[in-house]
């Protein structure tokens, strides 16, 4: 018979049991051109190639991927990183996008 006490620590070590799987490495693939999110926030791999203004007291020439709130580094694929605006996709360090916003 189980005590009560021993249910309670595997009913505990269950719910963890799930969270084995999450991964902790970077997403695998980059932001396609075509994508319809990297199309509507008009995302470009080179941000010089991207039609900037001020934004939020930093200045358009400023503003990159790698200076962007949901921008994540990714140790494993020098030059990019993960971004949550396209789902953790990896987009370049010196990219541009419409959603861009400085770091909190």
């Amino acid at each position: 018979m189980t005590s009560r006490r021993q249910f309670i620590k595997l009913s505990g070590a269950a719910v963890l049991v799930p969270l084995i799987n999450i991964p902790v490495a970077s997403a695998a693939e980059k932001v396609a051109a075509d994508n319809a999110t990297a199309v509507a926030l008009k995302y470009t791999g080179d941000a010089t190639n991207a039609t900037r203004t001020d934004k939020m007291g930093t200045v358009a020439a400023m503003q990159f991927c790698n200076n962007c709130h949901f921008y994540t580094a990714d140790a494993a694929v020098s030059g990019y990183g993960a971004c949550t605006l396209f789902q953790n996709a990896l987009v370049a360090e010196l990219g541009w996008c419409t959603g861009w916003t400085p770091p909190m």
